[in-house]
């Protein structure tokens, strides 16, 4: 080959130039055939009409291969086509750059007679890591294409999932296994990265041309990197089990003294946390659970000395274990105040796990159609749990006192403490952890026979009382759905609520009025009916029994709930109301459901307080069920006690969804 120049013969250190086929054995032909064979087949002829003559400079010892220099030429050529469909200049601007400056190019540089395209430094760099990526992604694959491993992998799995063989016992090939774990991976994180930069593209930043997306697909590869990286180091180094530094020790002595008291043979026990708010939920989870099941090694765990006397009165076994400002305010969910409270529980189990007692951890939301030890006792397993779908129910597990359950309720204790979060969160995340690395052993329980709140009432299709019987239940938890207030409602209209406080069921003296929804089906039409019904229980003096509402414009019939916000109902009318099914409820009493009188109000279409007084004040019949109340309009006489009335009902009558997520 001819020497370039005298110049680059006295540069130092001195090298011999000549084409690399003296190195690799290549000569023009080949060259140009090796970078052919780079490009799509039908840009491959464009090589033999603009093959530029190759020079080699002056470089360090190290020599780089021709692929640099063919990457280079694709470069160019693909910023060459991009600027054929491009009309920014902005744009172009960022895509190339001057022919003068070439610092971004290997040594491997074409005389291009001013006639090739020159790349930037960005995008030089994409087409770089890529081809780096591909070669990478070959050499794992055993020289197989990316897209030919993907229809071998899914040939192979398809075929295995028809005979219900396990995808690690293919033999799909060298590496195969790998590449197909690899490819599952990548197909997760890949659409998350498109919808971000889908994102991006939108915003307003990509209107000052491609230089800020071409950042954005660099800065975002890095962050998506970095962030993979982290998730991987923090869940090894924080999660880890290591037995050898848990040395927690007993927070409460009295209540350990306490727990050995109430603790049967086999040193079981059943604890349920309870506050002020929830003392009259957690008298019916004793009377409709505990007593009816047989259980006498139980304990109450009260926040405040009100909620155990409460229940003391009662004959029930109560410890109070501290005492919460906020005991007696129920806490929204995931407040500073429900976390203390339902951080509590973190404590009280950890104390009975170092004491060596097994604890039935469940909250008083919880209906026990069976007893529930004998079946959860059989398991060898650490933690027993009821499952919410996608975690662990922390309402409902059983805790085997041990040295690993002792570790893992001491980290929840620190990841609530540190973290700030609540029980449930900290306790998936160690539990899962600790089953990963296979330091315990966890059994989720049969979800027909303990189910959750969505699984039972949703799933089942159990809106009333006698929908669809579950004769094989033996736990139920009434979550899934937000509100305490709700939460009693929903008990109640399916025969779940036993608590005849201020004799809500017996009552002798109290007269109650309904209606019937035959006639409403839209939304309005049964707002205006219940409202109606209400005020004629005002001003009568007689609690309403509320009917069976519609829902899905008519067609189903559905509670209160899927309609109206139950706490703030209550805000105006607790103790006012009866659910649905109440006259059906095994405690009513018997002159109470035959003592019915229809009243028709088909023919009215404006009736006064005065008037409502006078036709009805002095009926004796203990249940007045009035037709279609939405057609009338009530007048009262005493404006004021009007204006105050229908105002109640407009801000008590707040519309909302079945989970009272509103």
């Amino acid at each position: 080959m001819t020497m370039l120049s005298n110049q680059a013969q006295l540069q130092k250190p001195s090298l011999k130039i000549t084409f690399e086929k003296e190195e690799k054995g290549l000569d023009r032909e080949i060259f140009r055939r090796k970078l052919a064979s780079l490009l799509t087949p039908a840009r491959g002829y464009d090589i033999k009409f603009r093959m530029p003559r190759i020079m080699i400079i002056p470089m360090p010892p190290v020599s780089l291969s021709y692929k640099e220099g063919a990457v280079s030429y694709i470069t160019g050529f693909v910023v060459k086509m991009v600027q054929n469909r491009m009309s920014c200049p902005k744009c172009l601007d960022v895509l190339s750059v001057s022919r003068n400056i070439r610092s971004h190019i290997p040594s491997v540089v074409f005389a291009d007679n001013s006639a090739l395209f020159h790349p930037s430094p960005g995008v030089h760099k994409v087409c770089v890591k890529s081809e780096k990526s591909f070669q990478r992604m070959r050499k794992v694959a055993s020289g197989k294409l990316l897209q030919e491993l993907k229809q071998v992998d899914r040939s192979k799995v398809s075929e295995a999932n028809s005979h219900n063989t396990n995808t690690n016992d293919l033999n799909l090939g060298p590496n195969v296994n790998v590449i197909y774990e690899h490819n599952m991976k990548v197909f997760t994180i890949m659409p998350i990265r498109r919808n971000i930069l889908d994102y991006l593209y939108r915003s307003p930043l990509c209107h000052y041309g491609p230089k800020f997306t071409l950042r954005y697909h660099l800065y975002l590869d890095s962050i998506l990197v970095f962030l993979l990286l982290s998730l991987l180091l923090f869940h090894y180094f924080t999660f880890m089990p290591n037995m050898e530094n848990v040395e927690p020790r007993v927070s409460n002595p009295r209540f350990v003294r306490e727990l050995l008291k109430q603790t049967d043979d086999n040193f079981t026990i059943l604890l349920a946390l309870v506050d002020t708010s929830f003392v009259d939920m957690a008298f019916n989870f004793y009377i409709t659970s505990i007593k009816p099941c047989g259980i006498n090694n139980y304990l109450f765990v009260g926040v405040s000395t009100a909620a155990c006397d409460y229940l003391r009165r009662k004959g029930i076994s109560c410890y109070t274990y501290i005492e919460d400002s906020d005991a007696d305010v129920e806490s929204a969910f995931n407040s500073p105040a429900f976390l203390r409270k339902t951080n509590l529980r973190t404590e009280m189990i950890l104390d009975a796990l170092l004491a060596g007692i097994t604890v039935l951890q469940t909250d008083v939301d919880v209906i026990f159609r069976k007893n529930p030890f004998p079946e959860m006792l059989v398991s060898d397993s650490d933690i027993s749990v009821l499952w919410d779908y996608s975690s662990i129910n922390a309402g409902f597990l059983l805790i085997r006192a041990n040295e690993r359950t002792v570790w893992i309720y001491d980290q929840v204790k620190k990841k609530t403490r540190r973290y700030t979060m609540n029980d449930q969160i900290a306790l998936d995340y160690t539990v899962n952890a600790c089953s990963v690395y296979k330091y315990c052993r966890m059994t989720v329980l049969e979800t027909s026979r303990f189910q959750n709140g969505k699984s039972y009432f949703e799933d089942g299709h159990r809106i009333f009382s006698g929908d669809n019987p579950c004769t094989n239940c033996v736990v139920i938890h009434n979550n899934y759905i937000v509100s305490k207030s709700a939460k009693v409602y929903r008990f109640k209209e399916n025969h779940m609520w036993y608590n005849n406080e201020n004799e809500y069921y017996t009552s002798q003296k109290n007269n109650y009025i309904t209606f019937d929804m035959s006639e409403a089906f839209t939304f309005e039409e049964q707002r205006k009916a219940l409202a109606n019904a209400l005020a004629f229980g005002q001003i009568l003096g007689r609690i309403v029994i509320l009917p069976k509402f519609r829902c899905e414009n008519g067609v189903k019939l559905c509670a209160m709930n899927s309609l109206f916000k139950i706490s703030q109902f209550d805000k105006f009318f607790l103790n006012r109301y009866r659910e649905s099914t109440f006259l059906s409820h095994p405690q009513v009493p018997s002159e109470v459901t035959i003592s019915t009188k229809q009243v028709s109000l088909r023919n009215i279409t404006v009736i006064t307080s005065n008037n409502i007084i006078q036709y009805f004040g002095v009926e004796e019949s203990r249940v007045l069920f009035l037709q279609s109340p939405q057609k009338i309009n009530i007048r009262f006489s005493n404006i004021r006690e009007g204006n105050n009335i229908w105002r109640n009902l407009e801000m008590a009558l707040m519309p909302c969804d079945y989970r009272q997520f509103c």
